[in-house]
Order: structure tokens, then C-alpha cells, then sequence
């Protein structure tokens, strides 16, 4: 460990039929375990420059940067515990914080185009603040951290997850804990068709990445059949 700041990347394991279902019905599985692979690809590209220890954080054991092939190697892989996705997030936490770091960040794996400035600024944040929080436009959230001390379990308890009040729940119970929240700007985590349509339709404002290349190359989005 060369820092006390930590992101954790908290990553379903890439494996077809287990990842991207709501996409994989208007697609194919295929399709969707690709698409999976090229978000990952492109958030441990985009986290290389966070000036953060790096922890892949996944659903179910195995080496993930050997079955994702390029998108790198040298990462520490933890296995997530609890039964919902909730318990899960706050034992990832506790596991970073009892390693020693002083900080920590989370993401998922549903934002590809999710810039790097926003987890520095939420890790530079936490200096001031008790939490970050960076609400995705499905009412949820794409980013949440804490400072050592002010991680608590009711942030991930009673709440209303894959709906679109997780954002809300959560914000509340953190204000009624009596912690200052840093809000980060609000971001797409891409779930649906149309949220893949959306991203794919803007990609002239976009860098060329791992996820517009895959897109670019199986024509799914213009075509009526699956990839």
C-alpha cells in the first residue's frame, strides 16, 4: 500500500448470462458480456490516473485481469461478502479501512465514460467532507465514499435498491446521521437500451474508447437483429 486513499472498483465477474441482463435481451448474451468487458476496459483505463490504490472488488472469486485479457494486470482482487448488494458495498469498505486506508471511493461498473477528475475530486472531498456521492440519472448512484470513521451500516440498510429512489433513501439517511455530503455532478450508468443508444449517439463528443470501438465494430445499435 503506497497511499491512504483507496478506490474500489466493485465489479460483477464477466461471465455470459451473469452480467448486462436488461441489455442482453434486446441483444443477446454475447453481445452483452463483450459490452461488460469493454465498460471494465474502460474504467481501468480511465483509473489509472487517480492518484488511489486500486482494489477490483468482484461478485464472484477468480482472476480477473487474466480472464479480461488486456485491460492490465497488478490489480488486488477481493471477493465481496454479504447477501445483498448493500451488505456488500459496506463489507467492501470495512475490508479497505481495515487494511489501513483513510479514504475510500466506490464505483461500479456501468459507467465507462465516467471521468477520472470526478473520483480525484470526490478522494479530495473527503478531506472536508463525512461522505461523496454522485447520483446516476436513473435515480441511483455511480460513485459513494467515506472517510474511515464515517462509513456506517445504515447507509446500505432499508434501502430501496435498483429502484429509482437509491440516490434519495440515501442521501436521507446520511443527513439524518448528521454528515456533510460532497455531491459530484450527475452521470449515466448505462442499463438499458436506450441508455446504450444515448451514449452511442454522442460518441463525436467522446475519445475513442474500448466500449465505442466494440459498439463501432458490431453495428448493433443500427442494425434490427442481435449481435
Amino acid at each position: 500500500m503506497n497511499t491512504t486513499d483507496a478506490l474500489i472498483l466493485f465489479f460483477k465477474y464477466p461471465e455470459q448470462g451473469r452480467v448486462k441482463t436488461r441489455l442482453a435481451s434486446s441483444f443477446g448474451q454475447a453481445f452483452a458480456l463483450e459490452l461488460y468487458v469493454s465498460f471494465l476496459k474502460d474504467i481501468l483505463a480511465m483509473s489509472s490516473s487517480v492518484q488511489a490504490d486500486k482494489i477490483i472488488v468482484t461478485d464472484v472469486w477468480g482472476d480477473i485481469p487474466a480472464h479480461m485479457l488486456d485491460m492490465g494486470t497488478g490489480y488486488r482482487t477481493m471477493l465481496q461478502q454479504g447477501e445483498d448488494i448493500g451488505i456488500r458495498m459496506f463489507n467492501a469498505f470495512l475490508q479497505i479501512f481495515d487494511m489501513g486506508y483513510q479514504r475510500a471511493v466506490l464505483i461500479g461498473g456501468d459507467s465507462p465514460d465516467l471521468p477520472a477528475e470526478f473520483i480525484q475530486r470526490a478522494l479530495n472531498a473527503l478531506f472536508s467532507h463525512d461522505a461523496a456521492l454522485g447520483k446516476s440519472t436513473d435515480g441511483g448512484y455511480y460513485l459513494i465514499g467515506f472517510k474511515n470513521e464515517t462509513c456506517l451500516p445504515q447507509f446500505f440498510q432499508g434501502i430501496q435498491w435498483s429502484t429509482q429512489y437509491v440516490f434519495q433513501d440515501t442521501v436521507v439517511k446520511m443527513s439524518q446521521a448528521g454528515k456533510t455530503i460532497y455531491l459530484l455532478p450527475e452521470w449515466n450508468d448505462i442499463d438499458e437500451k436506450d441508455d446504450l443508444i444515448s451514449f452511442y449517439n454522442q460518441k463525436s463528443q467522446k475519445q475513442i474508447s474500448h466500449t465505442i470501438e466494440f459498439l463501432d465494430n458490431v453495428h448493433a445499435l443500427t442494425s434490427n437483429g442481435d449481435s
